[in-house]
C-alpha cells in the first residue's frame, strides 16, 4: 500500500474537519473554563496564537512520537468548510479571528500507528464560538458531515485510491466524569495499488473531538490505518488539551 494509502487518510481527515470540529452525541455547550474577556471586547490575533500555543499538542504530548511539520496558522478557509457551516446551520469560517494547527505526532509503526494533531480556533465571541459549536455538533450538522464527505473526498480517486463507503458514528465521552467531550468517529476503506501490480484494501479510522473553551474550539484528531484508533491515547491527549483549556483564558 506503500505510498497511495495513507493520501487517503489525508483526504478524509481535510473532509471530517473542514467544520473545525466534530459531530456529537449532544448538543450540550458546557465550556470548559470562561472566557476572560467581556462579550463585547475583541481578541487580537497575537492573543488568539498566544493562547494556542499553551493549548495546543506538542512532541512531549506522545513520547517516542515522530514530529512532522510545525505549529501554524491555517491556511484560509476552503469553500468546502464554508459549505458545511452553512449546511450546518454554524458560523462561517471566514469570520473566526485565528485557527492554529499543530504539529503532527505519529506513534507506533506501520499497521498499528497513530497520527494525532490538534488545533485551536478562536471566533470574535464566545456566543459565536458557542453556535457554531452546538450546530456542528447537532443531529442536522452530523447529516450534513455525512452527506458532504464523500464529495470532499471524490477528487481523491484520481490519484489512484479508490475510496469506499463512509460511516459516521457518534463517539462515547472519554474524559472523566463531569468533563464533556464531543465527537465524529469515521471509518472506511482505502483500495490502491501496493506494488507488484496487487491492489491493497486498507481500513482507515478517524476520530475527531471538539471542546468549547470560551470564544474557541479546541479540536483533536486522531487518524489509524487498519486498526482502530486506542481509547487510551485519546482519552489522555483529550485531558491534556482539556486541562490546558481550562488552565489558560482568552
Amino acid at each position: 500500500m506503500r505510498r497511495a494509502i495513507p493520501a487517503a487518510s489525508s483526504v478524509l481527515t481535510a473532509a471530517v474537519l473542514v467544520a473545525g470540529c466534530g459531530a456529537s452525541h449532544t448538543t450540550s455547550t458546557t465550556e470548559p473554563g470562561g472566557s476572560g474577556k467581556s462579550a463585547s471586547a475583541s481578541i487580537s490575533k497575537s492573543e488568539a496564537r498566544n493562547y494556542a500555543r499553551e493549548v495546543n499538542l506538542v512532541a512531549s504530548d506522545l513520547p517516542g512520537a515522530e514530529v512532522s511539520g510545525v505549529e501554524h496558522e491555517a491556511a484560509a478557509p476552503s469553500q468546502a468548510s464554508i459549505q458545511l457551516a452553512g449546511c450546518a446551520g454554524g458560523v462561517s469560517p471566514t469570520r473566526r479571528v485565528s485557527n492554529i494547527k499543530s504539529a503532527k505526532l505519529k506513534s507506533g509503526r506501520a499497521g498499528g500507528a497513530v497520527q494525532a494533531k490538534s488545533s485551536v480556533e478562536v471566533f470574535p465571541s464566545a456566543g459565536l464560538a458557542a453556535r457554531n459549536f452546538a450546530a456542528t455538533a447537532s443531529a442536522r450538522g452530523r447529516s450534513c458531515i455525512a452527506r458532504l464527505l464523500p464529495q470532499a473526498s471524490a477528487g481523491n480517486e484520481a490519484s489512484g485510491v479508490h475510496l469506499g463507503a463512509i460511516t459516521t458514528t457518534a463517539l462515547p465521552d472519554v474524559l472523566p466524569a463531569g468533563q464533556q467531550s464531543f465527537g465524529v468517529g469515521v471509518s472506511m476503506s482505502a483500495s490502491g495499488p501496493s506494488g507488484g501490480g496487487k491492489q491493497a484494501n486498507v481500513p482507515i479510522f478517524l476520530d475527531s473531538f471538539a471542546l468549547l473553551a470560551g470564544p474557541a474550539e479546541v479540536n483533536l484528531t486522531l487518524t489509524s490505518v487498519s486498526h482502530p484508533v486506542p481509547v487510551a491515547t485519546e482519552r489522555h491527549l483529550l485531558s491534556l488539551l482539556y486541562d490546558r483549556a481550562q488552565a489558560h483564558k482568552l
